[in-house]
Order: structure tokens, then C-alpha cells, then sequence
């Protein structure tokens, strides 16, 4: 569907000749500098530091949200500015904007695109079901966003999630056209898989939501229309596959449940999990679970690191990544000063940060 970006597709969509090299099997660079966020389905979204959105890819439900229904076979930009981060899922996105809203485009088949609509639209998009290009769902507040199949996720800045579309594994439920609160307060990021929610506290708690099918939640339960505590403290970071689960602890240490037919959990046996179980002991500091694969940053160079500040006390250093960050604050923030103004800031190496 040239979701790759590299001008070609997949013969079989193809009216052409056969094109070889349609498929990747090894790191290609498509962008040469200057990505901050990506996102993928059929599809593929990413922001560059200039806040300009680029996509490519499947757009035949209006997903590439450049209003059109024409697919892209290689990077198309649809906005100059104001972009932060994307999220997709197979055939609707997300955008979230510098200034905290929330923008989606695509199907809105069970009310994923919190428009206040949902169902099955006659094509023509007239209907005001799918779009076809980015509409305003949230005007401000929000930190950050996830998507599931027909589902959509935000964290607002005062840590409430809030949801659209199917929260679960049954297809048959109508969904919730309009964002709706499923959780009261104290996110720091969320994680989004098939039919459930990964919920990571800023206390180090980690809880779930939504289907239990695989035992991605890491608890022999069932379906829960209510959040459940999975892990008390210790979690640093969490990312949601298909229909696996990974996180990763304090002490970087890897842990993972779930579906396994594919070993995403590293296991060699294949066996599902239905309780939280170790990937790796040590030297973790970041995991990001896809369909049915688990993808690890690991630096053995750089384990838990403590510096003795004299004989008895001693400090826990963490290792922060290079990376892009937004740096000053928002025009709206009370009490803000003149020389505030948000700017990206790029680290090109990483660091030791003191843990207190």
C-alpha cells in the first residue's frame, strides 16, 4: 500500500508491471534527518521538528487525512506547522498539535473518531461518518494520544484518559461516539493494543483496561469495563502490541504477557502468558511491542548505575536517551514569562540523571 514510503507497493494492488523491492527486509532510510514522531497501520504518519506532518500509504478511508482517498507511495506533506505527535491504528489517525488538541481523520465505523457520530458511511463522506481530512475532536489539554482497531486515547494534562470508539475485543458493541472519561487522575503515558488500554501512573503503577483474551493484562481475568491495577510500582515505561504486553522496571528489567504464537515474548516455546513473566533481567531501557513482535534499546554499556556520593549514601543515576524535546511553556500557562516561548531542543548524546 506503499506504506513505506519508498514509491512502490505491493504487485498485487498494482495495475502495472510487477515491481520488485516492494518489500523491505532490512533497515532502509526513507527520511534522511529532523523525524520526531511516527505512527503506523496500513499507513504511516511522521512530524518533523519543524511541526510539519508528512504521510504515506493506504488512504482508502480518508486516513492520510489530506482529503483526498488516494493512496500515497511516498512522503506527502499535509501540514507546515503546529504537529507534535501521531498515532494510528489500521484505517484512522490521530494528531496531536503543539497548542494540546486533538485531531483524527479516517473511519469512524464505531465512533473512533469522537466526532459524535459513528457506523458505516455511504462513501461519499458527505455523511459525515468517515473524514477525510483532520477534524478537531479536543481544543486543548491533551499530553498525549493513543490508537487502537476503532479505538481512540487521550491523556489530558491534569492526567485523566479519556476514550472513543470500542474499548474491548467485541465487535459487536456500538462504541462511544464522544471522548468519554475511563480514567480519574494520575496518568504519565498510556499504551494502546487490540480491544484494551496499558495506563502507566506517575507513582510507578501500572493498570489496564478493556479485553483479557491473551492475558495481555497480566491477570487471569476476563474482559473489565473498569481500570485494574496490574503492577503496584516500579514500571518506567509500557508499550502494547497486538495483543501482548511489555514493560519495562526501575531496575531494567523487561517483563512481558500475552499472546506468543510468534515468541514476542522471547520465551521459545510460544506458550501464551497469562501472568506477567521476565523477558530480561538487566540492561533495558526501552521495549515498544508491534502487532506480534517486541523491539528492545538495550546497552549493556550502560546497566544500574549508582555514585557514591560519600561511605554511606549512595545516588541512583538513570540513563536518558538522546532525543527531541519541547522546551518553555504554553502562551495560556498562568504565570508565564517573556522568555518562554516553546522550542524544540535536540540532545545528540545521552546522559546520567540523578534519581531522588
Amino acid at each position: 500500500n506503499g506504506e513505506l514510503g519508498t514509491g512502490k507497493k505491493y504487485p498485487y494492488y498494482d495495475s502495472g508491471d510487477f515491481q520488485e523491492g516492494y518489500d523491505l527486509n532490512v533497515p532502509t532510510k526513507i527520511v534522511g534527518s529532523g523525524v520526531v514522531a511516527a505512527a503506523a497501520g496500513e499507513h504511516s504518519l511522521f512530524v518533523k521538528e519543524d511541526g510539519s506532518l508528512w504521510v504515506m500509504g493506504l488512504n482508502t478511508n480518508g486516513q492520510l487525512g489530506d482529503g483526498t482517498i488516494t493512496s500515497k507511495l511516498v512522503p506527502t506533506k499535509i501540514l507546515d506547522s503546529g504537529a507534535m505527535d501521531v498515532a494510528a491504528s489500521g484505517i484512522h489517525s490521530l494528531l496531536l498539535k503543539k497548542d494540546g488538541s486533538v485531531w483524527a481523520t479516517g473511519s469512524n465505523y464505531k465512533g473512533e473518531l469522537g466526532t459524535g457520530k459513528f457506523g458505516v458511511s455511504q462513501g461519499s463522506f458527505d455523511d459525515g461518518v468517515d473524514e477525510k481530512e483532520f477534524v478537531q475532536i479536543i481544543s486543548s489539554g491533551v499530553r498525549d494520544i493513543a490508537a487502537g482497531p476503532q479505538a481512540s486515547y487521550y491523556l489530558m494534562d491534569d492526567g485523566s484518559v479519556w476514550a472513543s470508539g470500542v474499548i474491548g475485543f467485541n465487535s459487536n458493541d456500538s462504541g462511544i461516539p464522544n471522548p468519554q472519561k475511563v480514567f480519574d487522575s494520575g496518568a504519565r503515558a498510556i499504551a494502546a493494543g487490540q480491544g484494551f488500554l496499558l495506563i502507566l501512573k506517575a507513582d510507578g503503577s501500572l493498570w489496564g483496561l478493556g479485553a483479557n483474551n491473551s492475558g495481555e493484562l497480566g491477570l487471569n481475568i476476563g474482559y473489565t469495563f473498569e481500570p485494574v491495577l496490574i503492577k503496584e510500582s516500579g514500571v518506567i515505561s509500557v508499550s502494547a502490541g497486538s495483543r501482548h504486553s511489555v514493560y519495562v522496571m526501575d531496575d531494567y528489567s523487561l517483563w512481558g504477557m500475552g499472546h506468543n504464537s510468534y515468541n514476542q515474548l522471547g520465551n521459545r516455546d510460544n506458550r501464551q502468558e497469562w501472568e506477567q513473566v521476565i523477558i530480561l533481567d538487566r540492561g533495558v531501557h526501552r521495549a515498544v511491542a508491534t502487532n506480534a513482535s517486541t523491539f528492545i534499546l538495550s546497552d549493556t554499556r550502560r546497566p544500574n548505575h549508582f555514585a557514591d556520593l560519600n561511605s554511606t549514601v549512595s545516588l541512583d543515576m538513570i540513563w536518558v536517551e538522546p532525543g527531541t524535546f519541547t522546551m518553555g511553556s504554553p502562551e495560556s500557562e498562568v504565570g508565564r514569562g517573556t522568555g518562554e516561548t516553546e522550542h524544540n531542543v535536540s540532545l545528540t548524546q545521552g546522559f546520567y540523571l540523578g534519581k531522588y
